[in-house]
This record gives structure tokens, C-alpha cells and sequence, in this order.
């Protein structure tokens, strides 16, 4: 934590791996690490993820985190935005994917656009968007905006107030095989 802001971002983590281990360590090695330990999404490692990840065991690294954080949407005008985004191990733009399998959507950070957006697919489409660089739970003052129809038949995004999005706690496995039994 170089800059002494509470966490590690990806930068600071690639300079402490490169100069251990430089000749292992490439963009794409850190950014999986990153992806890996980083349970909130939001492109940083704080104290308490990075002494998790420190005293795991390779496997819940590799398994045991990937896909357990996920975020809650709800409030959207539009129901098919709405859901449970489940944490995938692939990143785009050096931030981890979210994926709600029920209505098949994406939440995933568009770097060059500093902003998180949900749509069927990753790339520059957006249906909502949340222009903040923090995690897409933690946005502060900033609102969702969704892609709709406004006044006069026009197309463009639209505020949504009432539109958020939460961490959802993790669930022991016994919770997950009773949730799992009630569906």
C-alpha cells in the first residue's frame, strides 16, 4: 500500500510480484490474482481480502473465492436488469465479471468508460450504467442510469433513483444445499 490509501491496488501488486518473481508474474498472471482475491470487484485488495487470500490454501483461491461474491440489483424500471450477479472468474478491464444466470446479463467495469455496466454480453453496449471507478456496490453519490425510451420516443440513458445495487453475504455450504433443496 504505497500510496497509503488502505488497500493494495492492481498496480502496487504487480510491482511487489514482478520485482519477487518477475519472469512468472505478467499482466495476465496479476490481473487472474487479483481476480481471485478481490471479493468486493472493486479492482483493489483491502487488508482484509489480502490476509484471507494470504492464509488460504491454493484451492480455495482457485475455487473456493471465484464466483462466491455476488451483487444484487434491484429497484430497475426494467425487471430483466434486476437479479443476483454471481462473481466469475474472467475479468474484463482488469475488474471481475458478474453473471445473473437467470436473466443471462452481465455487470462488468468498462475501464475506458470508468463505469460499470449491465448488458447480455462484455464490450462498449450498455443497457444501465453507473459512472463511478469505486466498486458497483460502494458507488457513493453517483445513480444508475438505464437505456429507455424517454419524452418524445427518444432513446437514452435514464436516472433511476430508486435502482441499487448490494453485496450479498456469503452463504455456508450447508446454506447454499438448503437454498438449493427449497428451489
Amino acid at each position: 500500500d504505497t500510496d497509503g490509501s488502505g488497500s493494495i491496488s492492481r498496480e502496487e501488486l504487480g510491482e511487489v510480484l514482478k520485482s519477487l518473481e518477475g519472469s512468472q508474474w505478467d499482466d495476465a498472471s496479476v490481473d487472474e490474482l487479483l481476480a481471485a482475491a478481490d471479493e468486493s470487484g472493486d479492482g483493489q485488495l483491502q487488508v482484509e481480502e489480502f490476509v484471507k487470500w494470504v492464509f488460504a490454501e491454493d484451492q480455495a483461491i482457485s475455487g473456493g473465492v471465484k464466483g462466491k461474491f455476488t451483487l444484487k440489483i434491484s429497484g430497475c424500471s426494467r425487471p430483466e436488469l434486476n437479479g443476483v450477479y454471481v462473481k466469475q472468474p474472467e475479468c474484463y478491464y482488469r475488474r471481475p465479471i458478474f453473471h445473473c444466470i437467470e436473466n443471462e446479463r452481465y455487470l462488468f467495469y468498462h475501464g475506458s468508460r470508468k463505469q460499470w455496466q449491465i448488458y447480455s454480453r462484455t464490450g462498449k453496449y450498455a443497457s444501465a450504467r453507473l459512472k463511478t471507478h469505486r466498486a458497483a456496490h460502494m458507488p457513493g453519490d453517483v445513480k444508475w442510469a438505464v437505456w429507455k425510451t424517454s419524452t418524445a420516443s427518444k432513446k437514452s440513458f435514464v436516472q433511476e433513483s430508486r435502482m441499487t445495487c448490494s453485496a450479498e453475504p456469503h452463504m455456508s455450504a450447508e446454506e447454499e444445499f438448503a437454498k438449493a433443496a427449497d428451489a
